[in-house]
This record gives C-alpha cells, sequence and structure tokens, in this order.
C-alpha cells in the first residue's frame, strides 16, 4: 500500500510540475507577444478516431505591426465550432515569429495547466494523506 501511495503523490507531483512548467511558457510568451485582431477565414476539422468525434478548429488571417500577413491554424479546437468564417478574434502573436499565435482565451492560454493543477493536487494530497495515515498507524 505504501508503494501505490507513493505512485499517486509522485504522479500528482509530476502533473503539479507540468502545470508549472506549462504556466510558466505561457507567462514568457504572453510578456513577449503582441496583440491584434485576426480574421477566421476557415474552419477545419479534426477527428478522434476512438471515439468517432469530430473537432471544428478555425484558421486565422491577422497582420502583424510590420504588415506581414500571416494563417495560421488554431490549435483550440471544440466542437461546436464558436467561430464561423468572417468572425473577428482578438489573439496574442510572438513578434519574431509570427505562427506562434494563440487566440486570446482561457482555454488557449491556461487549460492545459489547469488541467494538470486541477488532476495533480488531488493525487498529491491523495497520496501524501495515505502514507501519513499509513505512518501513524505504526
Amino acid at each position: 500500500m505504501k508503494l501505490l501511495m507513493q505512485i499517486v503523490a509522485g504522479l500528482g507531483a509530476l502533473l503539479l510540475l507540468g502545470a508549472l512548467v506549462d504556466y510558466a511558457q505561457t507567462a514568457i510568451f504572453l510578456s513577449r507577444a503582441k496583440q491584434t485582431v485576426g480574421t477566421v477565414v476557415g474552419i477545419f476539422t479534426s477527428s478522434d478516431p476512438d471515439t468517432n468525434s469530430r473537432f471544428y478548429c478555425p484558421e486565422i488571417s491577422y497582420t502583424t505591426v510590420k504588415g506581414q500577413t500571416i494563417r495560421f491554424d488554431s490549435n483550440v479546437c471544440s466542437a461546436p465550432s464558436p467561430y464561423v468564417v468572417g468572425d473577428l478574434v482578438n489573439l496574442y502573436y510572438n513578434p519574431d515569429d509570427p505562427y506562434n499565435a494563440q487566440i486570446k482565451s482561457f482555454g488557449a492560454q491556461y487549460l492545459l495547466a489547469t488541467s494538470m493543477l486541477v488532476s495533480g493536487l488531488p493525487l498529491v494530497l491523495i497520496g501524501v494523506m495515505g502514507l501519513w495515515f499509513q505512518k501513524r498507524r505504526k
């Protein structure tokens, strides 16, 4: 039982570390990013063969401060699509790498870190409490 609790706590700690790393990367990106408005120019589908689900991802076009027109596929997909062709969207982009862009939304910036935090914290608590109770019983 002790080994199981150590594994659970360790897995939770790894998830918390992943959340911290993802949050730090997002913070660094946002500190350097420029904001602009883009236009949804297309919607493409992504499929999950395991669940037979379809997700809809926007293709966005925007112009950088240097006047360069960029088209990128958002990595934030959903079903149904919250966007239609022609929608205007706020976004962030890296001026040194303008293809590195994200829609300005909680999901694009923080969903991964939040998911790892929400998954990792209970695992750490369960593992540590399990180890603590085992130690107390002895």
